[in-house]
């Protein structure tokens, strides 16, 4: 049976553009497991995890549309392709998909090669998040240089007053009656910017 892993870094990332290349392979969208979380750790994805141990079978397929989907990190990709491999199961690439059809190799030699295109591909997608964060250092480090880099700014400060008028509707709660949600609604702040910055007022 063949399998799709789709993944994105975060929540606010979209899914579809990955379903859908790997509908257009051939796969059903109920045999698509997707995950929003982050490449960093693989142990951390539980949807993965849980596929890996509970559902693959031998003769199965894992497909992914680009290798960093799996993982951005080299090592982890070995771990990772080699738990499918030790399921009996096949890890495949959607865009490699003419070297797996009628590529006139046989099974042992296709294998072979199969697994060093990944390799090298592992390879290419961690050094390129190298390279990203060493650009980002180096972005970093002339800015500051240039005196314009200040850090990530904060969303709330202590001189915003809508928060501090949540903050003082928030302690006088006794008074109004309000919940926090809609003290928070009413200001266009963050129920989690009350509790965190609420000190400030309290006496």
């Amino acid at each position: 049976m063949e399998f799709g892993y789709a993944r994105v870094s975060s929540k606010q990332q979209n899914l579809e553009r990955q379903i859908n290349l790997l509908q257009n392979y051939g796969i059903p969208r109920k045999n698509i497991i997707t995950e929003k979380q982050s490449g960093k750790d693989y142990i951390h994805r539980p949807a993965l995890m849980n596929f890996i141990h509970h559902t693959l079978r031998e003769g199965d397929k894992v497909v992914v549309t680009s290798i960093d989907r799996l993982s951005r990190d080299y090592k982890d990709t070995k771990k990772l392709t080699a738990m499918i491999k030790a399921k009996g199961a096949m890890f495949v690439i959607a865009s490699f998909k003419g070297f797996y059809n009628d590529n006139g190799m046989n099974d042992d030699f296709a294998s072979m090669m199969n697994e060093f295109l990944i390799n090298f591909m592992a390879y290419q997608a961690q050094q390129e998040r190298k390279n990203i964060r060493e650009r980002q250092r180096q972005g970093i480090a002339l800015a500051k240089k240039r005196g314009v880099y200040n850090g990530r700014p904060k969303k709330y400060t202590n001189g915003n007053r809508q928060l501090i008028k949540a903050i003082h509707m928030y302690l006088n709660r006794d008074q109004n009656k309000m919940t926090v949600a809609e003290i928070a609604r009413l200001n266009g702040v963050s129920r989690s910017a009350i509790y965190r910055n609420k000190r400030m007022l309290e006496h």
